[in-house]
């Protein structure tokens, strides 16, 4: 009796032993891949991926090759079926309550939500869940740095820079856990660019050069990317050392039209017209409206500063028909979402088509309507120049309307502010009688925005008052609170 005892007991743990060694030799091979691929070996992960056969492959495996397959080579991949490979990991690590795999199938489908429907809100859910299975049962440092990554796009979107400079922090703190270079090397990438969102330029300088220690992990795109940023920094203070940053990320892509604009740009300001207009040249055809408006802004200028201002019409006509492309990219926006809205929602979208259509109409003639003024004020400013040249402050007032004086407005106090507002009174009262007749009475610097609004585009004006796009839109905020309402 007793020898059928242990023999019993013998076969039951011999049973429980063969449920849990359930691991078949590809599915240790996956998870090698999955081991790999989280220390930065992705060759070596590729290739073992690459021996496998999905046909082949039973549910366990399946379910971890999709995600491992999608960590390795990205979404854009298998867009076509990622939402079935996805759907598929998930239902199966569902039925198995496996918090770290699920973390994973969420990250991706928040990355899917962002980068090809797109569905912010719902990317922001999916990478809520992601956060939440990551640090259910143990800390996946790994996963938790690409989550952090990927929440500083979506706040981004809505303009909350400190949260992107907050989850920088988080991505670097997981990256350096997880013990993964590469991982650590976007960390550094990604604290730049929300520093540089959050317009804290002054921990700049050294935290690029702390992404640049990593250049050896990161895409040519993106150490593109960083010495762009890094001439940009330094594009009004120190002209040269921008130049060569820029060289250095038109060495990496000579073709990348983002640096044949920014050199524009620098050559522009230094008073290079040809060379600008050669570089805005090799970068016109960009596919990007927003891109294209920015480069045939410089354009334009380079016109008017040789005088050629029948061809700066022309280029001005170019910029409407770009505004008008990304106004009927909304509407074509707003009808597709009308046809996944619920049918009560539908007739507001409707409306919004007819609003897109009058503010395109009414863009269209208020953007000629100030081409020709913008025109006519520079010419009348440039007269003005010519017999001013006695006068210091007079001529640096000039060079501040006309776009070709280097400081900006950063320093001024209010006496400055005030004697600016009274030489413009004295040249363009009729201006400032009409803001003065439509607004209640605006503080200087609100003054100052108003005047500047007159020929200067909305970058213009912050790069002129050095102030960021948020204080911009604030500014315009109080301005229209200080519109008087009609009896």
């Amino acid at each position: 009796m007793k020898s059928q005892i242990i023999t019993i007991i013998t076969i039951f743990f011999c049973l429980i032993t063969a449920c849990t060694e359930l691991k078949t030799e590809t599915y240790k091979q996956l998870e090698k891949v999955d081991s790999l691929s989280r220390h930065d070996q992705h060759d070596s992960a590729k290739i073992i991926l690459s021996t496998m056969k999905e046909e082949l492959l039973t549910n366990k495996e399946k379910a971890l090759y999709n995600i491992l397959t999608i960590r390795l080579y990205g979404t854009p991949e298998f867009i076509s079926r990622i939402d079935t490979m996805l759907n598929f990991s998930e239902s199966y690590y569902k039925s198995l309550s496996d918090s770290t795999h699920l973390a994973e199938v969420y990250l991706y489908k928040g990355d899917v939500c962002y980068f090809y429907k797109p569905q912010y809100d719902s990317s922001a859910y999916f990478l809520k869940k992601a956060k939440n299975f990551a640090t259910q049962k143990k800390t996946d440092h790994f996963l938790l740095s690409q989550i952090y990554w990927y929440q500083q796009l979506v706040h981004a979107l809505s303009g909350e820079y400190q949260e992107m400079v907050h989850d920088a922090e988080n991505q670097t703190f997981h990256a350096e856990k997880s013990g993964s270079k590469r991982q650590s090397a976007y960390a550094a990438l990604n604290t730049v660019i929300a520093l540089k969102h959050a317009n804290k330029t002054d921990k700049l300088d050294l935290k690029i050069q702390a992404a640049l220690n990593w250049s050896n992990y990161l895409k040519k795109e993106d150490l593109s990317f960083i010495y762009n940023l890094y001439g940009e920094l330094y594009m009004n203070t120190q002209p040269e050392r921008a130049k060569e940053n820029f060289n250095k990320a038109l060495a990496i892509q000579p073709n990348s039209k983002y640096t044949q604009k920014n050199l524009a740009q620098l050559y522009f300001n230094q008073g290079d017209i040809k060379q600008a207009e050669d570089f805005c040249a090799k970068c016109s055809n960009n596919n990007w409206s927003e891109d294209q408006i920015n480069i045939l802004t410089i354009l334009v200028e380079c016109k008017i500063a040789t005088n050629k201002l029948n061809e700066a019409i022309e280029i001005q006509k170019r910029i409407i028909s770009e505004k008008d492309s990304i106004i009927n990219r909304i509407n074509k926006n707003l009808t597709k979402n009308a046809i996944l809205t619920p049918q009560h929602q539908v007739i507001n979208i409707k409306n919004n088509e007819y609003i897109v259509y009058i503010v395109t109409c009414f863009f269209a003639i208020s953007t000629i309507t100030l081409t020709i003024l913008y025109f006519i004020q520079r010419a009348e400013i440039k007269q003005i120049s010519k017999k001013n040249d006695n006068n210091p402050q007079e001529k640096y007032f000039i060079g501040i309307l006309e776009g070709i004086e280097d400081k900006n407005m950063a320093q001024w106090d209010k006496k400055m502010q005030l004697d600016f507002i009274d030489y413009y009174t004295t040249k363009y009262p009729e201006v400032i009688n009409q803001i003065e007749t439509e607004y209640e009475p605006l503080t200087p610097t609100l003054m100052i925005l108003q005047i500047l609004a007159q020929t200067k585009a909305p970058k213009e004006i912050q790069k002129t008052m050095c102030i960021t796009e948020s204080s911009y839109y604030s500014y315009l905020s109080r301005i229209k609170k200080a519109k008087k309402t009609k009896n």
